[in-house]
């Protein structure tokens, strides 16, 4: 919901506070008088004389007639408020379309009210029992004509602020091109085709109007001189293409000496191409800023001057008008148990007041609409105009309403109030079927005239330089195709073995090992090897014992358990029979050799040597199977490193544009702030202490732009805190000083989201 959505739902909504009582009075007023009248249509059937009974028949018959007709255009009253209620701002075509329903009940309402008018007129003296039901119906046309009043206002004040809003970025464009040299002279380039064409154009405008009357003057004279006719005569006749060219040649030159020189012109000669362009996007900017200011103050104006209600909250109790029937009476409204007229409403009891305040409201439109678009006035002209304006077609409407009952009733009545609706409902009809397309048309070409160039003027320099040097790219990538398609593959194969090879196979390890899977499991040696050299060595050290009875070896040979002690001591590292006859064959090692004793304690020692090795390697292979895990992960950080790096890259190649717009947008938000600061801080309280017109727009459009661009970048919750404070920002009643502090809370409480 926009802003201007905001302010038109709490005036909806007090519309219906207001017209909720008359409403209701005139519904059950015409509940009882429409009893009265029938039985007083009984009494009349009933009396003595004929004559008089037959006239007072037909009297009855033509006021059931005209009730019948009033009780007709009812239902079609009640459909067109209810479809303009709602607390939401309707589009201009729907209002139009509810509005011509409504206008062509006009001849209906007219012919019942003339027949009341003739009945009151022949029974000045028995009452006025007619007046209710024709007070409801006014009640409903006024309820129909302040309701599309509203949704006119809706729609003109909307128009408006989408107008405004778009022209910061053309002046911001302007700034940018005004505020760098090098800007400046890439705008000169992108336009310099245009002003060529132009001044080629108005060259051979000129050409052949001097052309033209240069003939006509010959024929005129019926002679010339040798120079008329090598001139004049010379393009056409059979001379060579050189006196033709000379011809030519003269005929220009001619042309540009007799050309008149205007002050624009004066200056395209005096200027460069650079300083010109920068006059341009000067003359640009400052278009855009009087129309920027000019609509602006239209906004504020119709804020301030348009529908003066005292609007309450809008959250107080509302009773629908659409329930209330001329049906209803007492016990309806009596039923709901709620007051029908509102505190906030009180201070309008008088319907002339608030009917004067949506014709007032109407006219406003209308004139503001109209004079909007004169960029010729300042600021203080405009208002005058439109204040005066508004003042002599008030009172040409009370003129004219005046002068339409005189007509019609004869003097010494006040205007109609169903009168004086319908003229609101028409000049509704009118703003929205010519005022407001004719100014939102002439709105545009003034956008339009001091815009930014269209998007062809702005990006052939880019284009041509593209088209020129795409020969010398194509020749590059021809070239190199082998190159080019070698790369591609290269680059595919590298991406296939890194999948398969770290990512996949990796992935496959961790999970055998997560299972217990015995090709994934960690080892540094084979899973039997330890047991088969401790075998291995326990037989060559039970065979060197053996082999060897007659030594003293250390062990006694009718041990019944020698045998088993050499084993266990094997595997508990104790090879002392092979020490001692090592140490033996030491001291006398030739016979120690050639016995071979010698050789095989050496060989024995290298197994104990090997099976050592094979233990230290198993504990080691024990703490990496405690492990396995920790190295699964481990084997797979490289890939998932390398993983996380390319998508990272990729996520910011491919979303570099987003996540540049949502940095545009949050500093676009942070301009905005500073706009609406700037505007309260370089305002001029009027006497009352509150902005201007024109700094009132300002500030509504900038809080307008400030909610679209915030609406794109705050959370859901937080956007709907910062609609509120907003709404807070333009209350102008409160001052200037509690805007600002609304300004300073709006930058500290959503600091978090606007300049993060």
């Amino acid at each position: 919901m926009s802003l201007i959505g905001d302010h038109v739902r709490r005036l909806d909504a007090y519309v219906d506070r207001l017209q909720l009582r008359g409403l209701a009075e005139a519904g059950v007023e015409t509940s009882q008088l429409r009893e009265a009248a029938a039985a007083r249509t009984r009494e009349i059937t009933t009396t003595t004389t004929t004559t008089t009974t037959t006239q007072d028949a037909r009297t009855a018959r033509r006021t059931g007639r005209a009730q019948e007709d009033l009780g007709s255009v009812h239902p079609p009253l009640l459909a067109a408020a209810r479809a303009l209620s709602g607390g939401c701002t309707l589009k201009s075509a729907r209002v139009l379309d509810h509005l011509r329903r409504v206008h062509r009940l006009q001849q209906v309402i007219q012919t019942a009210e003339t027949r009341y008018t003739e009945d009151e007129d022949k029974e000045e003296g028995d009452g006025d029992y007619n007046a209710p039901a024709r007070e409801y119906t006014t009640s409903l046309l006024w309820l129909v004509a302040s309701k599309a009043t509203v949704q006119t206002f809706a729609a003109v004040m909307s128009s408006m602020v989408d107008e405004t809003v778009p022209l910061s970025d053309g002046i911001w464009y302007w700034d940018e091109v005004l505020g760098s040299a090098f800007y400046s002279g890439l705008y000169t380039l992108q336009t310099a085709p245009a002003r060529w064409a132009g001044y080629l154009i108005s060259l051979y405008r000129t050409i052949r109007q001097t052309g033209s009357n240069h003939n006509n003057v010959r024929h005129a004279r019926r002679g010339s001189t040798a120079e008329d006719l090598s001139v004049g005569s010379g393009l056409h006749d059979g001379t060579t293409l050189m006196a033709r060219w000379r011809a030519f040649y003269r005929l220009v030159h001619r042309s540009v000496s007799a050309r008149p020189v205007s002050s624009s012109q004066a200056r395209e000669l005096v200027l460069s191409p650079f300083q010109l362009a920068r006059s341009r996007a000067r003359a640009s900017r400052s278009g855009l800023r009087r129309l920027r200011e000019m609509t602006a103050c239209a906004v504020g104006l119709l804020m301030e001057e348009g529908l003066l209600f005292d609007v309450a909250d809008e959250d107080e109790t509302i009773i629908t008008p659409a329930i209330i029937t001329p049906d209803a009476g007492v016990g309806a409204g009596a039923s709901t148990g709620l007051d029908p007229t509102p505190s906030s409403s009180k201070k309008h009891d008088n319907p002339d007041e608030w009917r004067d305040l949506v014709s007032r409201t109407t006219v406003l439109m209308q004139t503001v609409l109209q004079h909007v678009n004169n960029l010729d006035t300042d600021l203080t002209g405009f208002e005058d105009n439109v204040f005066s304006t508004v003042g002599s077609g008030i009172r040409a409407m009370e003129e004219s309403l005046v002068a339409t009952t005189e007509g019609t009733a004869g003097t010494g009545r006040s205007p109609n109030p169903t009168d004086q609706a319908y003229l609101v409902i028409q000049l509704l009809i009118d703003v929205l079927e010519h005022h407001l397309p004719r100014q939102q048309k002439q709105s545009r070409l003034l956008a339009r005239s001091y815009a930014r160039p269209s998007r062809l003027v702005r990006y052939w320099p880019a284009a041509l330089a593209l088209l020129l040097s795409s020969s010398t790219v194509l020749n590059i990538l021809t070239s190199r195709r082998a190159e080019l398609l070698t790369w591609l593959r290269e680059l595919g194969s590298t991406v296939s073995d890194f999948w398969t090879n770290w990512i996949i196979e990796p992935l496959t390890r961790l999970v055998g090992t997560i299972r217990h899977d015995e090709k994934s499991e960690v080892a540094l040696m084979s899973k039997n090897s330890l047991d088969a050299d401790f075998s291995s060595l326990e037989r060559m050290v039970v065979d060197f014992v053996c082999t060897r009875p007659s030594q003293d070896l250390g062990l006694a040979s009718s041990h019944p358990d020698a045998l088993d002690l050499i084993r266990q001591g094997v595997r508990q590292g104790d090879l002392t029979p092979v020490l001692r006859a090592y140490e033996r064959d030491l001291q006398r090692p030739f016979i120690g050799a050639i016995r071979g004793d010698l050789v095989t304690a050496l060989l024995i020692q290298i197994q104990k040597t090997k099976v050592d090795v094979e233990v230290a390697i198993s504990g080691i292979n024990s703490i990496l199977k405690s492990q396995e895990l920790v190295f699964a992960f481990i084997g797979l950080t490289p890939s998932i490193l390398v993983s996380y790096a390319t998508v990272q890259w990729a996520a910011g190649l491919l979303g570099s544009r987003r996540g540049l717009r949502q940095g545009q947008r949050r500093s676009e938000i942070v301009r905005s702030l500073r706009t609406v600061n700037q505007i309260l801080m370089s305002s001029l309280p009027s006497q009352t202490g509150v902005l201007s017109y024109k700094d009132h727009g300002l500030l509504i459009c900038e809080a307008e732009t400030l909610r679209q661009r915030a609406e794109r970048v705050l959370p859901g919750a937080i956007y709907h805190e910062f609609h509120e404070d907003l709404n807070d920002l333009l209350n102008v009643r409160a001052g200037i000083a509690h805007q600002m502090k609304v300004v300073d809370q709006i930058r500290w409480t959503y600091s978090k989201w606007i300049y993060s």
